[in-house]
């Protein structure tokens, strides 16, 4: 879920994972010391370890995952 209409950081796209989420990384890359990047995909877990707290979000992670 985004928090951009609540941070203090206004120009930082940022978001909040629900505990439990599921990544696998797609690539890796430092392109200078102490800087990494790495492109994370999301996930559908073979077990549910947490019910989604909203209805819908199940589903949308399906659509956004596929």
């Amino acid at each position: 879920r985004t928090i951009k209409a609540h941070s203090h950081f206004v120009t930082e796209d940022e978001i909040l994972l629900l505990s439990g989420t599921h990544m696998v990384a797609q690539s890796q890359l430092s392109p200078a010391d102490n800087l990494y990047i790495i492109h994370l995909k999301q996930v559908v877990p073979k077990t549910t370890l947490l019910e989604p707290p909203f209805e819908g979000i199940s589903n949308n992670l399906q659509l956004l995952t596929k």
